[in-house]
């Protein structure tokens, strides 16, 4: 993809230049400091692009090896937060069911519903 842009890049500058060349009402020593100063231009902004591009492609290496380390933890962690919090649950769960039961059989009781 950086390819395909470089040499769209490329091209249109020089296009550019070409038409400029052609077109500019100006005189040839001014014609030819501004083709400089573009061809300039589109230099540094490629180079700066393509700095951008590999800092950007080292941050994600970067993050992907981060990721690698930290996710099999976090999962890990978070898989015995969960059985830890089942296994401290469970007998809760296990009264508060026989309570509602007792709660329900009283009320059975008092209203004598079967």
């Amino acid at each position: 993809m950086f390819k395909k842009f470089a040499k769209g890049l490329v091209v249109g500058s020089v296009v550019g230049g070409g038409l400029g060349l052609l077109f500019a009402p100006k005189k040839g020593k001014e014609t030819r400091q501004g083709v400089i100063d573009s061809v300039e231009d589109a230099t540094t902004t490629t180079t700066d692009l393509t700095k951008s591009i590999k800092r950007f492609n080292e941050s994600l290496v970067t993050l992907k090896k981060t990721a690698a380390e930290v996710i099999p933890t976090f999962t890990e962690d978070m898989t015995e937060t969960v059985e830890d919090f089942k296994f401290q649950a469970e007998p809760r769960i296990k009264e508060i069911t026989k309570q509602v039961e007792k709660i329900q059989n009283t009320v059975d009781k008092k209203t004598n519903v079967k």
